[in-house]
């Protein structure tokens, strides 16, 4: 994010930073991967991934700080890691699209800011807030297209707290959609785009155009995790066996695959009509009565993105083009390197590598 108040609260001299880390802290993980400059593109230096007890984090916001200053302290020493861009929770966050008329823009801030209340139920004083201009006036008698990143100031007092007692400093902190943005959107690629993030507890929806996040949503209780629990209790098997049948079966619809697959559908079909729903909406709801870009592809990412067979049957059922997502879109020249993460792997660090990527190409 250019202009971004975050980083005003966190400010490093840029001399003191080579390269980029990002840090992306989830509920019950924390990961980072490290990139530095090559003479055409980036490369990996390093990455890692670590547990979070369980209730250490709930739907994004810090119950026990302790726990968590914890586990960061013992990544920050196994990796010396010091700089980060690390990630802020969804779920507690809001993402509003405003419109104002014309003005100088070093005024945008404080005239955004004089409306938060109407969108949110918060205090503006008890937020943070952050925003993009999607589009600017063509003349005097335009307006100004923004999209506006909200977060409660006690959510991010926690996660700087913690990751200052952590020994870590932090450069910037963002919503974590921005950063999928970043890492899975084509630097210049002007397209609408919906990109679901499937995790192991949670699936996340945003809508991404002209390379700037308009829309995000959250499934709290549907991820991957819900597909093994579903192939345990179906076909009577231990949790580690039904998470290997998951991975090697997935939605293959053959006779000798019908058990995991009858056990999973019904928990992939309510992927597919959340995906229908945020589409369908995305399409029909109006803004002062202007259509929106429709939605030209879906993306998808996060760890349980390659299931097998997931992409056809999304496919089939949407009617729009469906892709798992790259995480070195941004990152690889195409063709010339190869990274030292598998394709599998790499796609649960899609919001470390675009937080990585902010320090590096959004100074």
């Amino acid at each position: 994010m250019k202009q971004s108040l975050f980083f005003r609260y966190f400010p490093v001299p840029r001399s003191l930073i080579l390269g980029g880390t990002g840090l992306d802290i989830s509920d019950l993980s924390v990961k980072f991967i490290s990139l530095a400059t090559s003479p055409n593109d980036y490369r990996v230096t390093d990455f890692g991934e670590a547990a979070i007890p369980v209730g250490v984090i709930l739907g994004g916001k810090v119950i026990n700080q302790d726990g968590l200053v914890k586990v960061l302290a013992e990544f920050k020493t196994k990796h010396n890691l010091q700089y980060v861009v690390a990630s802020l929770p969804e779920e507690p966050a809001y993402l509003i699209r405003v419109k104002l008329p014309f003005m100088p823009a070093n005024e945008l801030r404080d005239s955004i800011e004089l409306q938060l209340e109407e969108y949110i139920p918060l205090p503006a004083g008890e937020v943070v807030f952050d925003y993009e201009v999607f589009a600017h006036p063509l003349a005097e008698t335009g307006y100004y297209d923004l999209s506006v990143s909200i977060i409660p100031k006690n959510v991010l007092a926690d996660y700087k707290q913690a990751l200052e007692k952590a020994g870590l400093i932090p450069i910037v902190l963002e919503i974590e959609a921005q950063s999928l943005a970043r890492s899975l959107v084509s630097a210049g690629d002007k397209k609408t785009y919906l990109i679901v993030d499937i995790g192991k507890t949670r699936t996340g929806f945003c809508v991404v155009s002209r390379g700037i996040v308009l829309f995000t949503a959250t499934l709290g209780s549907i991820g991957g995790e819900n597909l093994t629990t579903a192939i345990q209790k179906n076909l009577g098997i231990t949790y580690n066996e039904a998470e290997k049948l998951k991975l090697a079966k997935g939605l293959r619809h053959s006779a000798a695959d019908k058990q995991v697959f009858e056990a999973i559908i019904p928990v992939v079909s309510i992927w597919r009509d959340e995906i229908n729903r945020y589409r369908s909406y995305w399409e029909t709801h109006k803004d002062d009565g202007e259509a929106k870009d429709k939605i030209s592809g879906i993306i998808i990412c996060g760890g349980q993105s390659s299931l097998p067979g997931l992409v056809d049957y999304l496919e089939s059922n949407i009617g729009l083009s469906v892709t798992i997502g790259n995480p070195w879109t941004n990152v690889l020249e195409k063709n010339t390197t190869v990274p030292s993460i598998d394709f599998n792997n790499s796609l649960r660090y899609a919001t470390a590598t675009g937080l990585a990527l902010r320090n590096l190409i959004d100074p």
